[in-house]
């Protein structure tokens, strides 16, 4: 009796230890996700930006232009691909997948917020166009809600 009494009490120490890791688990991987999504926007307006480059007439520094790319026609603004509100012509997020993200589009910005996080508004991953001539866009990470 004494035995089964000692392995209970050790089996409770090791799960004592164990679950607060397994459960943190989740949030590394919430986190890991957007640093991710981070890289996906970066990889993908960095390949419309050189096909912008290697485009006749399509402007690398300012001005918008329609970029024919895989299918589709993005909106370009200032060599970058568009994040605005546009109208008829692909953004940023018809470049990529974002499956497990909810897209947010406001003026200037899309927002891909992990889904499945606690705080979702703290768990993203923004693209913010080219919004000054020459000026490359900004992909901000937010992870406190992960």
């Amino acid at each position: 009796m004494i035995e089964l009494v000692v392995v209970i009490v050790i089996l409770a120490i090791v799960g004592g230890l164990a679950l607060p890791r397994y459960f943190s688990l989740g949030q590394d991987a919430r986190v890991v996700a957007v640093q991710h999504m981070a890289a996906v926007l970066s990889t993908a307006s960095s390949q419309l930006h050189a096909k912008c480059g290697l485009t006749q007439g399509c402007p690398m520094t300012s001005g918008s232009y329609s970029l024919s790319h895989n299918g589709q026609t993005f909106a370009m603004w200032n060599g970058y691909v568009d994040a605005g509100d546009n109208g008829a012509d692909a953004e940023i997020d018809k470049a990529i997948d974002y499956s497990g993200f909810t897209l947010v589009k406001s003026f200037f910005t899309h927002t891909f917020t992990k889904d499945g996080a606690p705080d979702p508004a703290n768990c993203s991953a923004a693209y913010v166009e080219a919004l000054s001539a020459g000026a490359a866009p900004t992909i901000r990470t937010v992870t406190s809600g992960c």
